[in-house]
């Protein structure tokens, strides 16, 4: 038994500290992530790099960026967790849930507009959106964002991928397509800080057109705004293009990630991706502008824990919700087996003193004993037993006093034999007590009627 408390009394005292470490051990970020970019010459694979040092130089992540062809391939690859982030373009078309197994996808942060570059060879002369019709037009590789859009701008001009001759050239090889004369026209959809953008539209061999009934186009497809890219907007080799504004539309691009995601991982993320020096760096110039309204709004997924943490701080939990999640079975199970433990120790010790012999036992049977031997005496009329009856009063109460002095004010409290017993010993001193008032009186009334006896 005292080995079994002493125990539990180790296992109170280490308890805190091994709550202390598992806390950290499942809340401390994870030390390798992977983060999908996309093309090497676009946006996106810019945006990633910078992201990927961040997280390196704040909080010693080892970061590996994996290159793709595009949005699509980056939601492969969340599905599959063969990377933890991946940049995304809003309104791609997408199933939701393709296997109930599969992690669901959800938002960090929208970035910035992805604006639609149609870019048409100098000698093209584009008048009507069927112009395209048979053309030689670079729609994208088959995963890319690109691609998607591609198909929403020729369904909106009443074309469809079969009706042009399709080229699934990446960003370099558009430019080089271009300068070889081998190309009509080409859908672009990067951010307007993508580097391939200033040395392909200020090129001789292209230029950029405005999107047919880019306000038609916008109406009918939530996902897309309006956008106007101004006169001289890109510059290279002190050219600058377009010599005049270009009205197009743009999507979002946004960083997504899974919803089983470490929510500590994503809340990093966002800070950063929220932070001035980054959105500078980074020339995030509508996130800069407008903050967490940007980055909230009109996203394509529900918002990750984490990120949702750093937009809302006051719904931030006391306890970091991955300690909780992951903890849940496991706290269930030790609050089960310590009540399970505490009862079956009860049960063992209350089974254990049973047993036994209790420690009032040898008292009670003292007790029983005395009151047996009292009931000899006074049970004839005339009789003196008073010296004999003082002799079990003073053992009754040696007795009485030697079993109060094993107990202690708790015992008493706990263990109702003791108040049982100084019970019994009142009651047994009571009895004795009247037994000898009863002959001190009766000898008082004889040596009157004798003193009386004599007078007379």
């Amino acid at each position: 038994m005292k080995k079994l408390r002493l125990l539990l009394v180790a296992v109170l005292i280490l308890l805190p500290f091994g709550v202390h470490y598992c806390y950290h051990w499942l809340t401390d970020l994870p030390r390798e992530v992977a983060i999908a970019t996309g093309p090497e010459h676009g946006r996106y694979h810019g945006l990633a790099e910078s992201l990927a040092r961040e997280l390196e130089n704040r909080h010693n992540i080892d970061v590996r960026l994996v290159p793709t062809s595009g949005t699509f391939a980056n939601l492969r690859l969340l599905r599959t967790r063969q990377v933890d982030l991946a940049l995304y373009q809003s309104g791609s078309p997408y199933d939701d849930q393709p296997d109930e197994n599969a992690p669901r996808i959800q938002a960090v942060a929208a970035l910035y507009p992805e604006v639609v570059h149609l870019l048409v060879a100098r000698d093209f002369e584009l008048t009507a959106p069927g112009d395209l019709a048979g053309k030689r037009v670079a729609i994208g590789p088959p995963d890319s964002g690109d691609r998607a859009t591609s198909d929403r701008l020729l369904r909106h001009f009443g074309l469809g991928l079969k009706d042009v001759d399709g080229a699934p050239l990446n960003y370099a090889e558009i430019e080089q397509a271009f300068r070889d004369g081998e190309l009509d026209a080409a859908f672009l959809t990067l951010g307007v800080n993508a580097p391939i953008l200033p040395r392909i539209t200020a090129s001789d061999a292209c230029r950029l057109a405005a999107i047919p009934f880019a306000a038609a186009l916008v109406r009918r497809t939530p996902s897309m705004s309006s956008y106007t890219l101004p006169a001289g907007m890109y510059q290279a080799n002190g050219r600058f293009a377009p010599p005049q504004q270009v009205e197009t539309v743009a999507l979002r691009a946004q960083l997504i990630t899974r919803d089983d995601t470490h929510a500590g991982l994503i809340a990093a993320a966002t800070r950063i991706l929220l932070s001035e020096d980054f959105q500078k760096a980074n020339q995030l110039v509508d996130l800069f502008e407008n903050g967490k309204q940007f980055a909230t709004s009109r996203p394509d997924f529900p918002l990750h824990a984490g990120a949702i943490r750093v937009y809302d701080p006051e719904l931030h939990p006391i306890v970091n919700s991955d300690f909780v999640e992951a903890t849940e079975g496991t706290r269930s199970f030790v609050v089960s087996l310590l009540i399970a433990g505490y009862l079956a120790f009860r049960w063992f010790r209350q089974r254990q003193e049973r047993k036994q012999e209790h420690r009032l036992d040898r008292y009670m049977t003292a007790l029983l004993d005395i009151e047996r031997r009292q009931m000899e005496l006074d049970q004839q009329a005339g009789a003196n037993d008073i010296e004999r009856l003082q002799t079990l009063l003073d053992e009754i109460t040696t007795l009485r006093q030697q079993a109060l002095g094993e107990f202690t004010a708790h015992d008493m409290n706990e263990d109702r034999s003791v108040e049982c017993f100084v019970h019994m010993c009142h009651s047994l001193s009571d009895k004795v007590n009247a037994k000898m008032t009863r002959q001190r009186f009766e000898r008082q009334i004889e040596r009157l009627l004798k003193k009386a006896d004599t007078s007379g």
